[in-house]
């Protein structure tokens, strides 16, 4: 035999209740095992049924609006869900039940008083009368069928509200119960009556209260808790999207999960199975054939994260106990715990210093003050003596609790928690742990608590890749192909896309086409503030444009916890105090600036300079094609077999020069190339230090747009032809090459011999001679595509997840 239970959200409407009665329906034609139904009020009624009570007490006939529309929602229920010749029977019933409800609610409104003995009585009917309807549909559908009230077999103490259960007694009555009963037993949740017959009520949980003392009283194979997730998460997915299903917990697991804030399960309502190891399975009303959660009391390590979950308990507060007094005092603590069980007071969380001088216990908001007087009242005599302080109250306080019994005896997990919330600059003002090593708890300000469950859940169950929440500003060529690779292959999460036009941000995740669709007119200024403010973690901003103005917002980024990935050279190449600017901020961050395709595109040019900087190694020079725009031009134009205006056409047509091709004619792209080099070796360079010989003219750079360029262009072709020719008759070819030796910085185009190692590039390669102290008889080369649109989204790409 086992138990279903399907609480208020599985039977909210229409569509849900016919979910309810199919699965009822399937489990009773599987026929494997006996079934039987625990069902809570249709959803809302409970909150319903409370308001019209008050409302009574308070001589309010706004009562009888709330009964009138408790009424027709039941009686509507009841008509539309069974045919019309049953009618008159059924609704009769649920008439007479209603008329009960009525004499209730009158007899409050007359006394002008809500015991908690009529509290209990008319919050009893939601769950009667949707028991009573659920059974009748189902016999109305073939499915034999027998209504239970719950009064009948659960015994409880007289604590209205909150009933403590009489196991013995309950077992005997639920035992006669089944041996009698006919099909499927539809038993009302959360309510029992005492030894007297008066109704009472279980609790918060009572009808998963219900079906687990009926499982342990009966003995059953499972529980089934049916509700509207598909089982226990790994955080909530409210604040976490990416949370996911726990596939398995342990009691324990669970328990402590529930604790710590996990709604799914409250944890006195698992004490009856626990007892008798009855599993708990989770399920989804509204996703039937999902797995859900299986609970039971067997430890299960084969899941991809030590950890099974991450739960909070937001708006508590922490009550602080200090003094002297408390040094080598026996029975401190004993004392804290007393007084706050002398006035109700429950303690979520207590650490205590190695000193033994604090002590420091988080309670909920709502008995802060209640509990602060109490422990002062405590400790007078010692307060009196000087040798204690007043308890302070620190309010806006989140607790934060990770769980799972894989953290037993493994080194590193409290590392990696605290370090996550260090890298998010989230405080950490208590921790607690368990001898069990079950759970690490941490108390945080509440407004960190979003931004930290994302983190942590990112640390333990997401793949690198997926941690990153990538911010866009450019979708030019570069930028769009950097987008078309992070959605194929589902790197990183694009959270906003920004470019001259439009921008876009969700949290959630962007694609490029939502830009056109759903974007913005681009503000930088409020595209970078909200990265700023952002709270979610891992965040990076990536400037794919050539903008000379958003790079001196870098240094706000990199000081908010933004890492900055860059191909735009403007940054690094302006005026040298904006590049020491740059560097000291970043420097001073816990965030990454990233920039190695300023320089070589996807090559390791900057790496391997850093590299063997950082080794103590001495550049003595540095000899490159940096360009793979003219790099593939000169290669191409050295067999002679097309004319030079013709290959800059081809060139800007296969996307390897800036839109307007002058930009790379100019050389001033090498220009600042060949100056974060210099920079990165330590010289005190200006642009303007750079000894730039152009590749034409003067007045070619005078012309008004690109379209007047390569119309006047081919005219250069002769001039250009010539120079070829006299290399080529001379064994060489013509190769445009940036040098730096000491503090001299040059770029020129320059007619190499053949045995030159700038000779053998081809296509769009670049090439990078490092000459060193270590490297000096055979320098070091990096060499590879150094142009193209692939390529360099490829280096940016990898940069971003270098910041992980």
């Amino acid at each position: 035999m086992k138990i279903l239970k399907f609480g208020g959200t599985s039977v909210g409407s229409s569509h849900a209740l016919e979910n309810v009665l199919s699965i009822i329906e399937r489990e009773v034609k599987n026929g494997s095992e006996s079934i039987a139904v625990v069902v809570s009020a249709f959803s809302k009624i409970t909150d319903s049924l409370r308001t019209a009570a008050v409302e009574a007490s308070q001589g309010n006939k706004e009562y009888l609006a709330q009964f009138e529309e408790i009424s027709i929602r039941h009686f509507e229920i009841a008509r539309t869900r069974n045919p019309l010749p049953r009618h008159p029977r059924i609704l009769a019933q649920v008439k007479e039940t209603l008329n009960e409800l009525e004499d209730a609610l009158l007899g409050i409104f007359l006394l002008k008083e809500a015991s908690m003995q009529s509290l209990d009585l008319v919050m009893s009917f939601g769950e009667r009368l949707s028991a009573y309807i659920i059974s009748e549909t189902l016999i109305s559908r073939g499915i034999g069928a027998s209504f239970c009230d719950a009064r009948t077999l659960i015994v409880t103490d007289e604590n209205f509200g909150h009933a403590q259960v009489v196991m013995s007694e309950t077992s005997r009555k639920t035992a006669e119960w089944f041996s009698s009963a006919q099909g499927v037993s539809i038993i009302t949740g959360f309510i029992g009556a005492t030894q007297n017959g008066v109704t009472t009520t279980l609790g918060r949980g009572g009808s998963d209260y219900t079906a687990a003392i009926i499982g342990a009283s009966m003995g059953v194979s499972v529980i089934e808790i049916w509700t509207d997730v598909s089982g226990v998460m790994t955080a909530d997915p409210r604040t976490v999207a990416s949370a996911r299903v726990v596939p398995h917990l342990s009691y324990t697991e669970s328990l402590e999960l529930s604790h710590f804030g996990a709604k799914v399960i409250y944890p006195p309502t698992m004490l009856p199975a626990l007892e008798k190891q009855i599993p708990l399975r989770i399920k989804n009303t509204f996703d039937p054939l999902a797995p859900g959660t299986l609970i039971n009391g067997k430890t299960q390590h084969a899941w991809d994260s030590v950890i099974k979950g991450i739960s909070s308990i937001p708006s508590i507060v922490l009550l602080h106990i200090e003094g002297t007094g408390l040094i080598g005092a026996i029975g401190a603590a004993s004392r804290i715990f007393s007084s706050l069980a002398r006035v109700a007071v429950n303690a979520i969380l207590i650490t205590q210093a190695s000193s033994e001088y604090s002590i420091c216990v988080a309670v909920a908001r709502l008995d802060a003050i209640r509990a602060q007087t109490v422990i002062d009242e405590e400790f007078a005599l010692e307060r009196a003596a000087g040798h204690m302080k007043q308890t302070l109250i620190e309010y806006d306080r989140t607790v934060i609790t990770i769980v799972g019994e894989g953290m037993r005896k493994l080194p590193g997990i409290a590392g990696r928690l605290f370090r996550t919330l260090g890298e998010e600059k989230i405080n950490t003002i208590a921790i607690s742990q368990g001898s069990s090593e079950l759970s690490i708890s941490t108390v945080i300000e509440s407004q960190d608590e979003a931004r930290a469950l994302q983190a942590i859940h990112a640390e333990f169950f997401e793949s690198q890749q997926s941690q990153v929440a990538l911010f866009l500003v450019g979708t030019g060529l570069i930028g769009s192909k950097l987008l078309s690779i992070i959605e194929t292959h589902s790197i990183a999460r694009v959270c906003g896309i920004a470019n001259s036009h439009s921008m876009v941000i969700d949290e959630t995740g962007v694609h490029q086409a939502e830009l056109e669709e759903k974007g913005e007119p681009t503000s930088l200024e409020k595209f970078i503030d909200r990265v700023c403010v952002s709270r979610i973690p891992r965040k990076v901003f990536v400037d794919c444009s050539a903008s000379e103005n958003i790079p001196s917002h870098y240094p706000t980024l990199l000081a908010m916890g933004v890492s900055v990935v860059t191909p735009n050279k403007k940054g690094l190449s302006g005026t040298l105090a904006s590049y020491h600017h740059l560097k000291t901020a970043s420097q001073r961050s816990k965030a990454s600036f990233r920039y190695e395709t300023t320089v070589g595109a996807a090559l390791p040019v900057i790496a391997t300079l850093q590299d063997l900087l950082n080794t103590g190694d001495r550049i003595r020079s540095i000899e490159a094609v940096l360009s793979g725009t003219l790099s593939y031009i000169f290669n191409t134009f050295s067999s002679g077999e097309k004319p030079f205006s013709k290959i800059v056409q081809e060139a800007k047509e296969k996307g390897y020069t800036e839109p307007d091709p002058r930009d790379d004619l100019s050389g001033m792209d090498v220009a600042r190339k060949i100056l974060i080099l210099a920079r990165e070796c330590g010289y005190s360079l200006e642009l303007t230090d750079v000894t730039i010989q152009p590749l034409l003219p003067q007045e070619y750079f005078a012309l008004k747009d690109v379209d007047a360029f390569f119309e006047m262009l081919p005219s250069l072709d002769s001039a250009m032809d010539t120079k070829r020719q006299k290399a080529n008759h001379d064994g060489r070819v013509f190769r445009y090459i940036a040098s730096l030796k000491d503090s001299s910085a040059s770029i020129g185009l320059v007619a190499v011999e053949a045995q030159n190692p700038f000779a053998t590039l081809s296509g769009s390669d670049n090439m990078v001679v490092f000459t060193t102290d270590r490297y000096c008889e055979t320098p070091l080369v990096v060499r590879g595509p150094g142009a193209g649109a692939a390529v360099t989204a490829a280096g940016i790409l990898a940069d971003v997840l270098k910041t992980i």
